[in-house]
């Protein structure tokens, strides 16, 4: 059975994951274009998995750890700096 794994930033507004942003990619570079279009781009900032899960940056953290992603530990926050 194959480690679940981090494999992209990804943004949930309201009931709609975005995340189409492929490494190196931020956060960022989902949230601004959102923003320069008007969105209110008010959400929650997390991570796809090789599952196809969104999961918080807490739960990301722990993914990316026991898949040997990262090493890092950011106060129990992944960011994909960590990552790539």
């Amino acid at each position: 059975m194959n480690k679940e794994k981090i494999v992209s930033v990804a943004v949930k507004i309201d009931d709609n994951v975005i995340a189409v942003v492929e490494p190196p990619g931020r956060h960022e570079d989902i949230l601004m274009p959102l923003y320069k279009f008007g969105v209110d781009i008010t959400g929650e900032q997390g991570f796809m998995t090789s599952k196809g899960r969104f999961v918080d940056r807490g739960e990301a953290d722990r993914i990316a750890i026991a898949a040997g992603q990262t090493k890092k530990h950011n106060e129990y926050c992944l960011v994909s700096e960590d990552l790539w």
